[in-house]
């Protein structure tokens, strides 16, 4: 069944040779073509005069949560001295104390450099900042981290192996862009830090400054101010990891597994018991090859896999959830149904994807539902029938959806 297209996805489809305001002007037809996981690309003034979603202290204070996922980094005069070992001493330290405990004043006088991960899990406007860039499909954007430097601070020169956007908020930070050959790792740093890193390019960003960077590019931000970062980092998981993920979802499912135990009763002699057999081998082949799967199993695989929360993922479910009637009432109202701010969501014909589970739906449910994938948010009021308001109100309890206030 072919999902019905929402007002959001059909205004995008018509418009990818337009220019595109984000981008400097640049379509996407041009940057998808031209820069997308081939180059980098420097955007002056891609939100003019952005100021950010927090101050630094909102964001120290985030960092310092239990349910954030935060890390710290200072950095250090470099120096020739050796230890015992013949160690440097390295320039870029990850500080293990827990980020409450830190001030501004003392972060500022000790380079540190602060970075908070999943921002949009817990600051609702940063999702508004993500769909920005939702020219590129949701199963791709990862998080949004925003980063805090004091001058002088980062994290050195490295290499992402993903496609990511930084965007400048507030204060300056100079950005030095090397080539992919030949790049090794310092052996006297704890963090992956590159040796002998080489510029070509040199950049200072301003606020509202955006630069986007293909992974596998060599970078070195450093603040020249006081200044935040945003990052827009995007999802690429390593083929093996894939095919792990895969087999393991494949011996969850039943009708994909080959059925029986093993058995062997043209079993012979061994004259080498401790050898693995050419039968051994074969038997076990001609199982594994038993293993079944098409093109929709991979979809619900990729569906399942792209939404699974992240272990630091939490949700929210409503403390007085709504019954059933007044759950169904409140979506026969004027309102907006949203997803929650941990939600990831996908779709695929009627099937629905959240949080690594699966929905299937039709209608008005999936018409939606799809809208709330794209968009995420509906405009209520909406009718649906009592299957689909029980369906619905199964995602609520949970806290995947939520009614906007």
């Amino acid at each position: 069944m072919t999902p019905p297209k929402t007002a959001t996805t059909t205004a995008l489809a018509t418009s990818t040779a337009a220019p595109y305001p984000l981008l400097g002007g640049m379509s996407l037809d041009t940057f998808l073509r031209e820069h997308w996981q081939k180059r980098p690309l420097l955007v002056r003034g891609a939100i003019p005069g952005f100021a950010g979603l927090l101050s630094a202290s909102e964001l120290l204070r985030l960092a310092g949560r239990d349910d954030v996922v935060a890390r710290a980094v200072t950095t250090h005069p470099a120096s020739n001295a050796r230890d015992r070992r013949g160690r440097r001493r390295p320039r870029y330290r990850l500080e293990s104390e827990r980020l409450r405990r830190v001030d501004l004043g003392a972060a500022r006088q000790q380079r540190w450099t602060f970075l908070v991960q999943g921002v949009e899990q817990h600051v609702p406007a940063a999702w508004d900042l993500l769909a920005r860039f939702s020219f590129l499909p949701w199963a791709r954007i990862d998080d949004l981290m925003i980063s805090w430097a004091a001058p002088g601070g980062g994290v050195g020169p490295h290499v992402d192996d993903y496609d990511v956007f930084l965007l400048q908020g507030p204060g300056r930070r100079r950005w030095q862009v090397g080539s992919p050959a030949g790049v090794t790792l310092d052996p006297d740093e704890d963090l992956r830090i590159l040796k002998d890193f080489r510029a070509t390019d040199d950049w200072t960003l301003e606020p509202g400054d955006m630069l986007y960077l293909p992974p596998g590019v060599p970078h070195w931000g450093t603040a020249i101010d006081e200044c935040m970062t945003y990052s827009i980092g995007f999802l690429a998981p390593r083929h093996e990891q894939l095919a792990q993920n895969f087999l393991a979802f494949l011996s969850q499912s039943p009708a994909a597994s080959p059925p029986g135990i093993y058995a062997d009763p043209d079993l012979r002699a061994s004259l080498h018991p401790g050898a693995v057999d050419d039968e051994a081998v074969a038997r076990v082949e001609a199982v594994l090859r038993g293993l079944v799967w098409d093109r929709e199993t991979v979809a619900t695989f990729l569906g399942r896999l792209l939404t699974g929360p992240k272990p630091s993922t939490s949700f929210a479910p409503p403390r007085r959830p709504l019954g059933l009637d007044a759950f169904a009432a409140t979506l026969a109202r004027a309102g907006t149904l949203t997803l929650g701010a941990s939600t990831r969501a996908l779709f695929r014909g009627d099937r629905f994807f959240v949080n690594g589970e699966v929905v299937a739906a039709g209608g008005a449910l999936l018409d939606l539902l799809v809208t709330l994938t794209d968009t995420r948010r509906a405009a209520l009021p909406v009718r649906l029938s009592d299957d689909d308001v029980a369906t619905l109100h199964g995602l609520y309890r949970q806290g995947f959806v939520v009614f906007a206030p």
